[in-house]
């Protein structure tokens, strides 16, 4: 794997999302899915 590539995964990895869904069961499975 070239040093650029493991950059960017780490990044990928380290990356923070904001969800802007209503808060019912569909959100939570979105969010659920999203932290995997």
């Amino acid at each position: 794997m070239t040093a650029t590539l493991k950059r960017i995964l780490n990044d990928l990895r380290q990356a923070k999302i904001l969800v802007v869904h209503p808060k019912d069961e569909d959100g939570a499975a979105l969010v659920d899915h999203l932290r995997r």
